[in-house]
């Protein structure tokens, strides 16, 4: 299960960094595309607030529908997904670079408590935020 699971974080990190640089490529995209970019460069920005399919909708002018099928065909991923790998991302940089709690640290990356970040936390990472941090300590 852990192979799985490290095997989905290393999906997402290679669809991210396809994601960008298909970004700096913009002169090639189709123009329906660029909203995409658009939104995940949203969602990077403002990712410890609360983001809902709803929310990026109304922001973009879109529809639920359209974003959800578009984004997926775009990046590969949910649009879900994406802003839960978004904020993990941004948890392990927390966790490795600051002396914040794991409750502060779930709310700064948009978590609606600890409890649940450390669940999604350790089913991305395959281990909780403090052995995460106890892990990073070590390795420097």
């Amino acid at each position: 299960m852990k192979k799985s699971i490290l095997l989905d974080i290393y999906i997402l990190e290679l669809l991210t960094l396809l994601c960008r640089y298909r970004c700096e490529k913009k002169a090639h995209i189709q123009e329906s595309d660029k909203i995409i970019f658009m939104i995940s460069d949203y969602i990077r920005t403002h990712f410890e607030q609360d983001i809902t399919l709803e929310h990026i909708c109304k922001t973009f002018a879109i529809s639920e529908g359209y974003l959800s099928r578009k984004f997926k065909a775009v990046s590969g991923i949910g649009l879900n997904q994406y802003i839960t790998y978004v904020r993990i991302s941004h948890a392990e940089k927390l966790l490795t670079e600051t002396n914040l709690s794991v409750t502060e640290i779930a709310e700064k990356c948009g978590f609606n408590g600890s409890n649940y970040f450390s669940s999604v936390f350790k089913k991305m990472k395959g281990m909780t935020p403090l052995m995460y941090k106890k892990y990073s300590l070590t390795r420097r």
